[in-house]
């Protein structure tokens, strides 16, 4: 495998398989909220205004096998917002779900500061428990000396064991949420 980070200069059909494993490897009430348009869109707002690194790991055919997306602010969700605008989103239909979000994680990271979040994470089907998700968590932090935080389901018993293997500990609980950091 060969991780590679994407920037403003990575082919346009390495972002295009981005969003569509990543959007394979969405939950299905999530990933039927964006289209592959919207998540390459929602990509390119994030590399472009340098808010957030992403990588993907490629395999031997330079297809994308996995990905992780580092903020190092609160833009994302900013710029969330601003793919739902721009992509003429029906406001009514995504609001609840977007006030949801940053809600939750008001009350997730309200007495943390966030120094960087982990975004997403995905490794498709296949190429699971082999250590690319660890080793993506680990190339795109590697060059920040800051406390790394992420947040997942309590019943997501996969990610929970990847993030403990990474050195990663819980910080706390909330609505069925938790709220893991691995500091510098």
């Amino acid at each position: 495998m060969k991780i590679v980070e994407v920037t403003t200069e990575t082919q346009d059909s390495i972002i295009t398989d981005l969003a569509i494993q990543h959007k394979k490897n969405l939950p299905n009430d999530f990933a039927n909220k964006f289209t592959t348009e919207e998540l390459k869109h929602f990509y390119d707002l994030g590399i472009g205004g340098r808010s957030w690194r992403i990588l993907v790991g490629l395999n031997e055919e330079s297809r994308v096998i996995g990905g992780v997306g580092i903020s190092m602010s609160d833009l994302p969700r900013l710029a969330a917002i601003k793919v739902a605008w721009k992509t003429k989103w029906s406001l009514f239909r995504n609001l609840s779900f977007f006030l949801t979000r940053i809600i939750d994680s008001y009350l997730l990271y309200r007495k943390e500061t966030a120094d960087a979040k982990i975004l997403f994470i995905f490794v498709s089907e296949e190429y699971r428990r082999l250590g690319i998700g660890g080793e993506l968590i680990t190339m795109a932090s590697s060059k920040s000396l800051i406390d790394l935080f992420v947040d997942t389901r309590v019943n997501n018993t996969a990610a929970l064991e990847m993030y403990e293997a990474s050195n990663f500990v819980e910080v706390r609980r909330n609505r069925g949420h938790i709220l893991l950091v691995r500091r510098a």
